[in-house]
């Protein structure tokens, strides 16, 4: 289901406990991604961000995380300094979470250009496209289109009006993505949303990376 994210949706309690009110929808964000977690799954992280634990609970699960992210910080992710520069939000958030497990390779390069070891069996990219141009946005798209898996998942969140849902469906569609079921009702009154300039609202949306028809026929057979 593609839809826009409401207070009526589940949150872990865990993860809700372990983040900061500003980071409002995260909450949720995470409990709705995390969902499409398989255990020992090859995963992308997108956008990882620095101190943001979504990471770190992917790795409890999968085989491989690759975090990648263009801030240069995450070159103290990779050196294993202790103390992140520029983190204070969030410190607490970091400090409690952060574990220098063996399955998170850290990568800092753009999301749309960067290459990894091997194919992915799922891209998570959190609430991040909505702070690229659109050209960029497409570009991202289409990289995650390569990186993945036939078969494999694509996940997202975004903030809405900053991006909005039937864009991004024709966007996702035209990168060769196959989508199921989407609703919009951005006037929803029971959407989560936060009032910072505008109000912002957020659209979840998850998008399939097509099998070859090789593999549907065996599968038949």
């Amino acid at each position: 289901m593609n839809k826009f994210i409401t207070y009526s949706d589940k949150v872990d309690p865990n993860i809700e406990a372990m983040l900061p009110p500003e980071w409002w929808s995260r909450p949720y964000e995470y409990t709705f991604a995390l969902q499409f977690m398989v255990k020992n799954a090859v995963v992308l992280d997108a956008g990882c961000g620095i101190e943001h634990p979504f990471k770190w609970l992917l790795a409890d699960k999968a085989k491989k995380v690759y975090a990648v992210d263009c801030d240069e910080r995450i070159q103290e992710l990779i050196n294993k300094v202790d103390d992140i520069s520029g983190v204070d939000l969030s410190r607490k958030v970091y400090k409690d979470c952060k574990k220098d497990k063996d399955n998170i390779e850290y990568i800092q390069a753009a999301m749309e250009i960067v290459e990894l070891p091997q194919k992915v069996d799922t891209v998570f990219c959190i609430s991040v496209l909505e702070h690229l141009p659109a050209d960029i946005q497409l570009m991202a798209l289409g990289n995650f289109f390569k990186l993945l898996k036939d078969g494999g998942k694509l996940i997202l969140t975004v903030d809405y009006p900053t991006i909005k849902p039937d864009i991004l469906v024709n966007a996702v569609t035209n990168a060769g993505f196959t989508i199921g079921k989407t609703e919009y009702d951005p006037d929803n009154r029971i959407n989560i949303s936060i009032n910072q300039y505008q109000l912002f609202k957020v659209f979840t949306l998850v998008a399939e990376k097509p099998k070859k028809k090789a593999e549907k026929q065996a599968e038949v057979v």
